[in-house]
């Protein structure tokens, strides 16, 4: 393995451990990049996620909240607020994951969403729905 950088043998070896199977190849060119992608990508996804969890927990207080007549209209604008975060941070994935993908080419092995979602983290992307009757007054 002559002519890789240390660095990126530690990066390659750390995703040896996180997959059971084989690296995906936009992950393992990322990697190749210099490493200086990867952790960009890790994160921006984590925020994603964690934007995500919060938006799901916010939807589930706003019904609770509207059950029970302990509603207020700040539910709704931390709502909003939750909403942008995650806005914000997919668009970062989108742009991280650009530079491993120039252009929107797709990579083999590559599903047709750009950019993938990691497998570590499928568990806690479920999709939250938001019903005209959550967020109106």
């Amino acid at each position: 393995m002559a002519g890789i950088p240390g660095g990126c043998l530690e990066a390659l070896s750390a995703l040896e451990r996180r997959f059971d199977g084989p690296i995906p190849d936009w992950l393992r060119e990322a990697t190749f990049l210099g490493g200086l992608v990867l952790p960009e990508l890790l994160r921006a996804e984590a925020q994603g996620c964690f934007f995500a969890s919060l938006i799901r927990g916010q939807i589930a207080i706003i019904r609770q909240r509207r059950k029970d007549g302990t509603f207020y209209p700040e539910l709704v604008s931390d709502l909003g607020f939750y909403r942008g975060g995650r806005r914000v941070w997919r668009a970062e994935l989108i742009r991280l994951g650009r530079l491993v993908a120039p252009h929107g080419a797709e990579k083999p092995g590559m599903n047709r969403r750009f950019p993938p979602k990691f497998p570590v983290s499928k568990s806690v992307m479920s999709p939250a729905t938001v019903s005209s009757h959550d967020i109106g007054p």
